[in-house]
C-alpha cells in the first residue's frame, strides 16, 4: 500500500514536470525567430514608404505581443507556488510607470492612452517581477480589446484595477467570456501561483480586471526567464 500511494503521488509531479519542460522548450524555440522578426520589422520601417507605415507598425505590435506572451509562458513554467513568509512593502507606482513605458509599441499601434491613478503612497508586497508579468498581461489584454482610446490603472490599499472605461471589451461574450483573450488566462494562472486573485467585473458599463491578495498568502519572487 505505501508503494502504491507513492506511485500515485509521483504521477501528478511527473505530469507537472513534463508540462513545465514542454512550455520552457517551446518558449525558447520561439524567442529566436521572434527576435529575428523584430529586427526585420525595424529595418522595414526605415525603408517602407509612408503608405505602408501603418502596416509595419501593426507587424511590430504583433511581434511585441508574441514576445510578451512567450516571456509569460517561460515565467509560468519556471515559477513555484508562493511560500508563506514575510515580504517587504514596495511602492507600486514606479513599477507601473515602467510597465506602461514597456507597452509603448502596443499603445502606439492601438491608439490607446494609459492613465495611472495610483497614489505614490500605495505599496505592495508583490515583487516587481510579479507586477510586470501579472499586470502586464492584464494591461496588454485591455489595450488590445479596448472599447475606448483610454485604459485606466487604479490602486488602493486592497486592490489594483485595470479599467476599460468604454464598456465591455470587443469580442467578449459576457464579462467572464473567453473573448477577453489569452492575457486573462495567463494572468489568472500566474496569480494562483503567487497567492493572488484575479477577478473580472462589469460596473457602470466598464470592464474591470481586479488583482487582490488572498488572506495569509504572500507572493514569491519568480525565477527570471533564461
Amino acid at each position: 500500500l505505501p508503494r502504491h500511494l507513492a506511485r500515485l503521488q509521483a504521477r501528478p509531479r511527473a505530469f507537472i514536470e513534463r508540462e513545465q519542460a514542454f512550455a520552457t522548450e517551446v518558449s525558447h524555440e520561439l524567442r529566436t525567430p521572434l527576435a529575428v522578426l523584430g529586427v526585420a520589422a525595424e529595418r522595414l520601417q526605415a525603408q517602407a514608404p509612408a503608405g505602408l507605415q501603418p502596416l509595419v507598425r501593426s507587424m511590430q505590435g504583433a511581434v511585441w505581443q508574441l514576445g510578451r506572451a512567450v516571456e509569460s509562458m517561460l515565467a509560468l513554467a519556471r515559477e513555484t507556488p508562493a511560500e508563506p513568509g514575510g515580504a517587504r512593502e514596495q511602492p507600486l507606482l514606479p513599477v507601473l510607470e515602467r510597465l506602461v513605458l514597456a507597452h509603448a509599441p502596443l499603445l502606439d499601434q492601438e491608439g490607446v492612452a494609459v492613465t495611472l491613478a495610483v497614489p505614490a503612497t500605495v505599496t505592495r508586497t508583490w515583487p516587481p517581477a510579479i507586477t510586470h508579468l501579472l499586470v502586464g498581461n492584464l494591461l496588454g489584454n485591455a489595450i488590445a480589446h479596448a472599447a475606448a482610446p483610454e485604459v485606466v490603472i487604479e490602486a488602493d490599499a486592497d486592490e489594483l484595477r485595470v479599467i476599460n472605461p468604454g464598456g465591455p471589451a470587443r469580442g467578449a461574450a459576457g464579462v467572464a467570456g473567453s473573448g477577453l483573450g489569452l492575457g486573462l488566462s495567463i494572468a489568472r494562472r500566474l496569480a494562483e501561483r503567487h497567492g493572488l486573485v484575479v477577478e473580472l467585473r462589469n460596473q457602470a458599463g466598464r470592464t474591470i480586471a481586479v488583482v487582490r491578495g488572498r488572506r495569509g498568502a504572500v507572493a514569491a519572487e519568480p525565477t527570471p526567464p533564461a
